[in-house]
Parts: C-alpha cells; sequence; structure tokens
C-alpha cells in the first residue's frame, strides 16, 4: 500500500494519544486544552474532502489508498473518543458538546457524527465498524443525556436496521453481538433507574422497544453462532416486557427452540449450559407473563 508520511504522523498520533487518554487526568486536560474538537472533526469525510486536495499538490497515493488512509484516521479517531469517556460521568456531555467542523458546515457532536459515519460505513470495512460501535457503545452506557439525544436522531432505528442487516448478511457475528448488546444495555439502563428519573427514561425504553428494535432482536435468536445467540437472549429478555407488536406465540416459539438448542448442545461446559438454561427458561416465563397481560 502506499504511504504518505503526514497521513503516518496523524495515525500514530492518534494511536499514541489512545494511550493517553485512558488515564482520567489527560483526557480531561486533552479536553480543557481544546482537543475534544479537532478530534471529533477527523470523524468527518467532509474534513478529509476539503483537506486532502490542498495539502500537498504532489500528493502520491491513488484515490483507493487515500480511502484506506481516512478509514484508518477515522477509525483511530473513534478509538480515542471512546476510550476518554468511556466509564467516566464527569466526561458523558462530550458525548453531544456541539462541534463546528468547518465554518460553512452546521455544528455537530461525537455522538451524531459516529452514527452517521457508522450507518454510511460499508459492511466489508470490518475494523472501521467495530471502533466505531465501541465508541457509540462508550458514549451511551450509563449516559442517559446521549441516550436521549441519540433517539432524537433516530440511532435507535440506525442501530435496529445495521443489525437487521448484519442478520441478513451474516458478515460480522461480532459486531452484530456488540449492537444486541448496546441495545440490551440502553433498556436495562433506564429501567433500573426509572423510579429516580420518571418519563425520560420510559421515553429511551419506549424508542429502544419500538417495533424494528424487537423485530430485529426476535430474528436475531435464529443465528447459528452461540455467542451471539447467547447474547441476543440477553437482550430479548431486556425487551420483553415493553415490545408489544410481535406475535407472542412465535416470540415463544423461538425461545423454546433456542432452550432446545442449548440442551443437547455438544462441548458444552456444564456450569455455562445450567446457566443458560436458567436464562432460557426466565425469559420463557416473561413472555408468558406479558402474554397473560395482554
Amino acid at each position: 500500500d502506499g504511504e504518505d508520511p503526514v497521513i503516518d504522523n496523524i495515525v500514530s498520533v492518534l494511536e499514541d494519544l489512545e494511550f493517553h487518554v485512558g488515564d482520567v487526568d489527560m483526557a480531561r486536560d486533552f479536553h480543557t486544552l481544546g482537543g475534544w474538537a479537532p478530534l471529533v472533526s477527523l470523524l468527518s469525510s467532509q474534513v478529509h474532502d476539503a483537506t486532502i486536495p490542498s495539502y500537498n499538490a504532489s500528493i502520491t497515493l491513488t484515490s483507493e489508498e487515500l480511502e484506506t488512509w481516512i478509514d484508518i484516521i477515522q477509525l483511530n479517531a473513534a478509538w480515542v473518543i471512546g476510550t476518554a469517556v468511556k466509564n467516566t460521568g464527569e466526561f458523558f456531555l462530550y458525548a453531544v458538546e456541539p462541534v463546528a467542523i468547518r465554518s460553512d458546515v452546521q455544528e455537530t457532536s461525537a455522538l451524531r457524527l459516529l452514527l452517521e459515519q457508522f450507518l454510511e460505513t460499508e459492511s466489508t470495512k470490518k475494523k472501521k465498524r467495530q471502533k466505531f460501535i465501541y465508541a457509540l457503545g462508550a458514549l451511551l452506557r450509563g449516559n442517559h443525556v446521549a441516550q436521549l439525544a441519540f433517539i432524537e436522531i433516530e440511532g435507535h432505528d440506525g442501530l435496529a436496521r445495521a443489525l437487521e442487516k448484519e442478520m441478513l448478511n451474516d458478515t460480522d457475528v461480532a459486531l452484530a453481538k456488540r449492537i444486541l448488546a448496546l441495545m440490551g444495555d440502553i433498556v436495562v439502563d433506564n429501567e433500573t433507574a426509572e423510579l429516580e428519573k420518571g418519563d425520560s427514561n420510559e421515553k429511551v425504553i419506549r424508542a429502544f422497544a419500538s417495533p424494528s428494535v424487537c423485530q430485529s432482536s426476535l430474528k436475531s435468536l435464529a443465528h447459528s453462532s452461540r455467542v451471539l445467540r447467547e447474547t441476543a437472549v440477553r437482550t430479548f429478555q431486556s425487551l420483553v416486557p415493553y415490545c408489544h407488536d410481535w406475535g407472542t406465540e412465535l416470540a415463544l416459539s423461538s425461545m423454546i427452540s433456542v432452550k432446545k438448542i442449548w440442551q443437547v448442545e455438544p462441548d458444552l461446559d456444564p456450569e455455562i449450559r445450567r446457566e443458560l438454561l436458567d436464562l432460557a427458561v426466565a425469559t420463557i416465563d416473561e413472555i408468558r407473563l406479558q402474554s397473560g397481560k395482554t
């Protein structure tokens, strides 16, 4: 592949930065010194489209090589953003902080750009998409303000479409698993906080229990991967009390099928099998309970 020293240096800086912002004090100082906006801007294709032609007239990379380098820059920027914010409540507002990437472009945010780029990225670019969903997870988990902003830009439907596409094409099990886990975690976040926060939590739950999300979760139960199927059941269980637009019989028969698979699946540690079967039984019971309420 072609190389360019300036672009290569950008990637090296991002890789070093990802290591340093794992420290809370370093992440705080990086933001205080004004590093957040330039970092977030690297996610934007508009920034690269506007910068590359003018930065060096003698650039020798082909268009395909440039695209590869831009992908590498964007995935590393997403990685840095995720690491900087992950599990640190103090930094949660960074997710929705307005960022002006160019004077002629409307303000955006890390959360919006991550979603847009994730949905626009081709499914063949697995590493890039996985880094973007990692960053989205870091910005959304436990972050109620970001979760509300996410549903305003219809991020829940975007994730459901991406999941359904992965289920259809079966191209990236790891990515599908991460999408499912993220959706389930957001529902649980708001379920456990419901008594403290009220209506806004119900709003997030309703969004993530939309027909598209519920149907994508239901379809994922039939996947051949045991690891993905386990995550699918956990997410499905969190959604069951709130999903009302699916056929109860289909939901019940899907879970019974999963239980039967786990009962006879070879090379499964007995303790893990017992845990999975308990999960299946609990989910089946929840479906039956909700069925009795309707």
